[in-house]
């Protein structure tokens, strides 16, 4: 069997790879341990409520290999933080290229006190 290497050509690279937008690169940001972050401005966060006596948590599995199964250990560890009986309300897309509809949304912002979605690489 002969095998022969080939030297990588242009096309073996997408067109604008490391650049944005095409263009030129621009900026190159350089991060250093040594010197400290600049100051970010506060953000203040959303008043929360207090979850009721059994709340109940949303999930939205993505169609990932083990989505469901990482989902549920989150839930079971909300549920012994919590100390207390949870509600599960599922919802499982087919695939992670799909978007739940604004139907599904509203049903879920309507059953559930909190959700938990968006699982990545």
């Amino acid at each position: 069997m002969n095998v022969r290497a080939r030297q990588p050509g242009p096309r073996d690279r997408p067109s604008g790879f490391g650049r944005p937008e095409g263009g030129a690169v621009s900026e190159i940001v350089v991060l250093r341990p040594d010197v400290s972050a600049p100051a970010v401005a506060s953000v203040a966060l959303a008043p929360r409520s207090a979850l009721p006596e059994r709340p109940v948590i949303g999930v939205i599995s993505n169609g990932k290999p083990l989505a469901k199964e990482l989902l549920d250990a989150l839930v079971a560890e909300l549920r012994a933080r919590l100390g207390r009986a949870v509600d599960v309300e599922h919802l499982a897309k087919p695939s992670a290229a799909y978007v739940i509809s604004a139907e599904e949304a509203d049903v879920m912002a309507v059953r559930a006190h909190v959700v938990i979605s968006g699982l990545g690489d």
